[in-house]
């Protein structure tokens, strides 16, 4: 969840950041985690809402910049559930209504965080940071820190 990833990657960007390569841009793959807390603690719903998702995420980009650059750009990639192909397990109806449902919800949340921050994008092209010719340092479980010019 958002959380785990800042505790693992803020320090690796405070790292890098203090040896001279501040990242240009650190894309969050995340959601995925958060929504199954929900699902697993339904009960829990202050701690797992939607909007305790966005808070998390806001808390996140600041953290991002306060360690790295005012200039470091986050990118908020939507779920990848437009990759289930008909012959998936996940494919099955009503689950594949519920997880559409699911994540756009969650990415509804990334849109609005990414929406009020500066130099902040959410991408629903969902095409893999690789493809786009950057030279990119990849640090499980969910940053990738450019390090390109």
């Amino acid at each position: 969840d958002v959380n785990d990833i800042s505790k693992f990657c803020l320090d690796i960007i405070r790292e890098e950041t203090s040896a001279g390569r501040t990242p240009n841009a650190v894309v969050l793959l995340c959601g995925t985690n958060d929504l199954k807390k929900l699902i697993a603690n339904p009960l829990q719903l202050r701690s797992n809402s939607a909007r305790a998702f966005r808070d998390r995420l806001s808390r996140f980009i600041r953290d991002v910049r306060d360690a790295s650059s005012k200039e470091t750009t986050v990118i908020l990639p939507a779920l990848p559930t437009h990759k289930i192909d008909k012959q998936h397990a996940l494919n099955v109806v009503p689950l594949t209504f519920f997880l559409d449902i699911a994540s756009s919800a969650w990415d509804s949340q990334k849109k609005l965080v990414a929406d009020a921050y500066g130099r902040s994008s959410f991408l629903c092209d969902k095409k893999k940071p690789e493809e786009q010719n950057v030279n990119l340092l990849r640090i499980p479980p969910a940053v990738y820190l450019s390090l390109s010019a």
